[in-house]
């Protein structure tokens, strides 16, 4: 597996119309991550979430090269959700799925 660059929805705002469409704002978005398994990645990513209500769960894969990391936050609106994954998208290395 690569992990190059980030995977993220090609066009984030049709993505965001979706989501605004399939739940009831505001409300608990479920955010998942792959990345390598770097202490640096997993703090950036965690911070991200720090002014949000959250709960974090990661797993290290078998060889503990990645972590996966589940971020269940509550969000005021899909514009929150849209904020973060642009954050995302500067970092390096980030399955969005």
């Amino acid at each position: 597996m690569s992990l190059e660059s980030t995977n993220l929805p090609s066009n984030i705002d049709s993505h965001l119309s979706h989501i605004e469409k399939s739940q009831i704002w505001p409300g608990r978005y479920l955010f998942k991550f792959i990345f390598l398994n770097e202490p640096d990645q997993l703090e950036i990513l965690k911070s991200y979430f720090d002014c949000f209500d959250h709960k974090l769960y990661s797993n290290l894969s078998k060889n503990n090269k990645y972590i996966s990391l589940n971020v269940e936050a509550y969000m005021n609106s899909p514009r929150e959700v849209r904020d973060i994954y642009q954050k995302v998208q500067s970092l390096k290395g980030i399955i969005v799925l």
